[in-house]
């Protein structure tokens, strides 16, 4: 039973007449709403576009080679249908038999669907691989995760590798910064050094030059020394001279050059043996 609410009108114009209009039913407001849905717009110069037809008319034509499913591809959704079942008829402790019978009401309701349906042509044995083609995307998959998962382990590696390389770097750049910074001073020193050396050389003036007839300073002595044979005797006697005589022998001995006999040329030209010793 269905109960029917009459809503009274309110008096228009503040008359206290009843209304003789009654209430508005769901008729007429249908037939209202479709008169209004149903009167064309007259309004704007321009129709609207016709693609909205164009695309259903190419949808039409390419119906047309739709055929019905194949029986290959409705075994192999009820074999898909019966493995889903199987699965959640496993899960379930209580009742059982009902779930199957209403399981088995909607695989053979949709199976009956699915017969009727017309659906674009298909290579033959499409839906027997799919279940095939899922395998192998999956492994696909699972091998393109470990491949990825492989990959950012080496760029991890290679990553933590580069940023000891730039502590490396950094740590190389201070030294070189350390030595460049020593090279500027011992280059400073250097030529500090080079200065002070041209400072301290001697400006000496050149020596006189002297006729090759002027006696050598040691001629103008021993005319100086009154008994000059005495003195290069007693120069050659001297233990002194010994130990220097022996000293420049072993010198001339490592060095392969031949020790001379006498001190000086001139001493053993004027150390004769008619030299007369003096007289005391």
């Amino acid at each position: 039973m269905f109960s029917v609410q009459l809503f009274v009108m309110k008096p228009a114009r503040g008359s206290g007449r009843a209304s003789t209009r009654g209430p508005r039913r769901a008729t007429d407001r249908n037939t209202h709403n479709t008169d209004k849905r149903s009167k064309p717009r007259a309004e704007g110069p321009h129709p609207e576009p016709s693609n909205k037809r164009s695309g259903m008319a190419g949808r039409s034509k390419n119906k047309g080679n739709w055929k019905p499913l194949a029986k290959s591809s409705l075994l192999a959704l009820e074999n898909m249908l019966g493995l889903s079942m199987l699965s959640v008829l496993a899960l379930k402790s209580k009742e059982k038999e009902e779930s199957q019978k209403h399981l088995n009401l909607l695989r053979d309701q949709f199976l009956a669907k699915c017969a009727q349906l017309s659906v674009p042509p298909r290579k033959p044995g499409d839906i027997m691989h799919v279940s095939h083609q899922f395998r192998a995307e999956r492994k696909k998959s699972e091998h393109g995760r470990k491949s990825l998962e492989a990959l950012e382990e080496n760029v991890r590696s290679i990553v933590s590798t580069l940023e000891e390389m730039e502590v490396q770097m950094d740590g190389l750049e201070e030294k070189c910064r350390i030595m460049r910074h020593k090279l500027e001073e011992e280059e400073d020193k250097a030529r500090e050094f080079l200065q002070l050396s041209e400072q301290t050389v001697l400006r000496l003036p050149a020596l006189p030059s002297r006729p090759a007839s002027e006696p050598t300073l040691q001629e103008h002595l021993m005319k100086m020394v009154p008994d000059p044979p005495a003195v290069v005797r007693a120069l050659h006697t001297a233990p002194v001279l010994e130990d220097v005589r022996a000293f420049l022998e072993l010198a001339h001995k490592q060095v392969e050059i031949p020790a001379p006999s006498t001190l000086t040329p001139p001493l053993a030209a004027e150390a004769t043996p008619t030299a007369t010793p003096p007289q005391i």
